[in-house]
């Protein structure tokens, strides 16, 4: 699918899609990003709140903006189960670190493996 203008392309994996997030997504990296366990491994801190995870959200947006963050959402059976990320961009060397969180209920089914491929 080509990119709308502003948003990240879409890819799709065997199991995965990789999609740009959207304010109709917040319910969903809410429930993600709030819980222990997901974060206890993250770069960021929990978030706790609705409006944490609308910040969270804006600092994804804003990360496309500046070419300093590409972050989509792994979307699996119609709804949005975690995030893979490509951060800590350095154009010059064309290096990037990868991350990933995903939603608790997800974890065992193979879906971590098949979004980083298709990353």
């Amino acid at each position: 699918m080509a990119p709308r203008e502003g948003e990240l392309p879409t890819v799709q994996g065997s199991k995965v899609i990789l999609r740009w997030l959207t304010a109709g997504d917040i319910r969903a990296l809410d429930e993600i990003f709030s819980d222990p366990e997901v974060a206890r491994y993250l770069a960021i801190p929990l978030q706790p709140s609705r409006a944490d995870t609308e910040r969270f959200l804006a600092g994804i947006h804003e990360g496309y903006r500046t070419s300093s963050l590409y972050q989509w959402g792994i979307e699996h059976a119609g709804r949005i189960v975690g995030t893979c990320t490509l951060g800590g961009i350095d154009w010059e060397n064309r290096r990037a670190e990868t991350g990933f969180a995903l939603a608790r209920a997800a974890w065992g089914q193979g879906l971590m493996p098949d979004a980083l491929t298709a990353l």
